[in-house]
């Protein structure tokens, strides 16, 4: 007698589209005709993709986003072993499922960070200027415009692979600017988390968050985080080796040596090995 899969039901309170996506990985195991995770783990790790019992168990709970490509490697699989027309989707739509799950609820939302850091910057910037009218008894100085730089880099996201190169100095002694706004909010969301001990909250946050970085803004992160003593860097970086694509982790890699990390690209290369 078949044994019938078991999994962890699905959790009540999240996203509507987290659970979308759950169910969708859900039917992709039944696929697989496997009696147990660990056959999964198995039959995916034929295909070159490792993980553990209680990643996958996370992400068919929908507790965690997968990243995209461990839902291809277990579409691949479910094609593989029961035939296309038996899974009844295409992987163009489980990728669409993903792209539309949330991370987290609204005020995780990445997007939000990095426009609540860009106002969070001009707020500070308008303080000062008013600080500075105050001291003048007069009107705000000349360039104050000019010198926000509100001209030139409007606080619009934008895609993936066509930031603009806002080199924001985040405060603390680390030496050096970053790239962007969103590293800019990452770094300053992940901080506030790790001083509340929302260490949850903090691991979901790491996770996501990646998925919304470049290379370089990663490994911009990972030193920012250093230089500050973050303690959870080290979880940063394996989830980093682990669940980003061996080009992504080349290109971290080979930026944290350029910021003379190389401690911790070799950090991100043997989680990735692993």
């Amino acid at each position: 007698m078949t044994r019938r899969l078991r999994l962890k039901r699905v959790l009540q309170n999240i996203p509507p589209g987290r659970r979308e996506l759950a169910e969708a990985l859900r039917r992709l195991c039944r696929h697989l005709k496997a009696a147990t995770q660990a056959e999964i783990l198995r039959l995916l790790a034929e295909r070159g993709y490792t993980k553990t019992k209680s990643e996958l168990s996370r992400y068919l709970s929908g507790e965690r986003l997968p990243p995209a490509h461990f839902v291809r490697a277990l579409h691949g699989a479910a094609v593989d072993i029961s035939g296309a027309h038996a899974v009844g989707c295409s992987e163009a739509d489980l990728l669409d499922l993903h792209s539309k799950a949330e991370a987290l609820k609204c005020a995780g939302c990445a997007v939000l960070r990095a426009e609540n850091a860009t106002l969070r910057a001009e707020n500070g910037s308008l303080r000062e200027d008013l600080e500075y009218a105050r001291k003048a008894r007069g009107g705000l100085p000349p360039g104050n415009v000019a010198r926000r730089g509100l001209g030139s880099h409007l606080p619009v996201p934008r895609p993936r692979a066509d930031r603009q190169d806002m080199e924001t100095r985040l405060p603390g002694k680390t030496g050096f600017q970053v790239s962007s706004q969103t590293v800019m909010a990452f770094v300053a969301d992940t901080e506030q988390l790790h001083r509340e001990g929302r260490h949850r909250e903090l691991a979901a946050l790491c996770q996501e968050g990646l998925q919304g970085l470049m290379p370089t803004e990663t490994a911009h992160a990972v030193a920012v985080l250093r230089a500050h003593g973050r303690s959870f860097v080290d979880d940063l970086i394996q989830m980093a080796g682990r669940d980003q694509s061996s080009a992504d982790v080349m290109a971290t890699a080979l930026e944290l040596i350029k910021q003379k990390r190389a401690g911790d690209a070799g950090q991100i290369l043997e989680a990735a090995l692993a």
